[in-house]
């Protein structure tokens, strides 16, 4: 299993409990931007920087938004019948 897929299965079982009070029309789970100067320098930060350093995260920004645009344009449909 790739890490895409390790993180992908993380975040559906981490959501799990949101999906269980709501029943959303579509998911869309896409990566983001980790930028650590934005970040408070607590315990937790210093953990995810710790996952970070050992590849198991990456740091940057992996924002796709052709995949966002594309998730929204086939979602617009179920939002406006």
């Amino acid at each position: 299993m790739s890490n895409t897929d390790q993180y992908r299965q993380a975040v559906t079982e981490w959501i799990q409990p949101v999906r269980m009070q709501v029943s959303p029309l579509s998911e869309g789970l896409f990566a983001g931007m980790l930028d650590f100067h934005k970040l408070p320098l607590t315990f937790d930060t210093l953990l995810l920087r710790g996952v970070v350093a050992l590849g198991i995260f990456p740091k940057g920004d992996r924002r796709d938004w052709n995949a966002v645009r594309s998730w929204a344009d086939s979602i617009h449909p179920l939002l406006v019948h």
